[in-house]
């Protein structure tokens, strides 16, 4: 039976020890044989260093791969989905392109990066986790350019059906889910509609409160206790708020 996912925000200033936590937590995550993990959008050049990294082909890279002619190249560009990958890395398989359907397998307990996209090829991007993956953990780092302006119908499918992610993947792993990671700098740029599927948060020292008062009083109650803990503890100390599976809200602390 496959487990329950689960969805974590973890926010904190620049230097204050998310990175750092995140990458040990995606080790572990990886090393207890849960499966690989996609890290979408580092932040810097140095994060997340030992992932291999990859790259989606273009529609328009797509079409001239299966030399689509004018008429099949314009239905497909008006449609586009990812079908392609191109792996970046010094390996064997470095500069070779290979169909998403194998991705799952290929990367199934290793870790993988994947610098931002374009808005629209990022929502085929979204369709394509929700499709093809599963057994894996999601890292959405610095999210905040990404949900700014909302959370985005294709994302959203994700975060709201991440049990049954991978429906497409046809082997046995078909549908088990993904589990999701937000990374923020601070508490006033995430969405409310991440939030409510949100099962924990991990908070290192930030400077900004949500704007508005989020709909789980005891859970914002803990979010400002952490805020004002934070601001005379040692440095990469870090507060967990549970938020799901229990009767109420907790915090626990997280010493560096």
């Amino acid at each position: 039976m496959s487990r329950t996912r689960q969805q974590i925000i973890i926010a904190g200033a620049e230097r204050s020890g998310k990175t750092f936590y995140t990458e040990r937590f995606a080790s572990k995550y990886v090393e207890a044989g849960q499966g690989g993990v996609i890290a979408y959008n580092p932040g810097k050049p140095e994060d997340f260093a030992d992932y291999t990294t990859i790259e989606f082909l273009s529609a328009h890279e797509t079409a001239t791969a299966e030399k689509m002619d004018r008429v099949q190249r314009k239905n497909y560009l008006m449609y586009a989905e990812i079908k392609y990958f191109r792996v970046l890395d010094v390996s064997q398989a470095a500069g070779k392109v290979f169909k998403v359907s194998r991705f799952a397998e290929m990367f199934k307990s290793r870790k993988v990066k994947v610098y931002k996209m374009p808005k629209q090829q990022e929502r085929f991007f979204w369709q394509f986790i929700f499709d093809h993956v599963s057994d894996f953990l999601l890292i959405i780092d610095d999210a905040k350019p990404i949900t700014r302006q909302g959370v985005d119908d294709k994302l959203f499918q994700i975060i709201s059906r991440k049990n049954h992610c991978g429906i497409k993947r046809i082997d046995a792993r078909k549908g088990k889910g993904v589990d999701v990671v937000f990374i923020y700098h601070n508490l006033d740029t995430f969405s409310e509609q991440i939030f409510d599927y949100t099962s924990r948060l991990i908070l290192f020292k930030f400077t900004r409160m949500p704007q508005n008062k989020i709909d789980n009083p005891d859970a914002f109650e803990l979010m400002t206790e952490a805020y004002k803990r934070l601001q005379s503890e040692p440095k990469y100390t870090a507060f967990q708020i549970v938020i799901k599976d229990v009767e109420q809200p907790k915090i626990i602390k997280i010493n560096p």
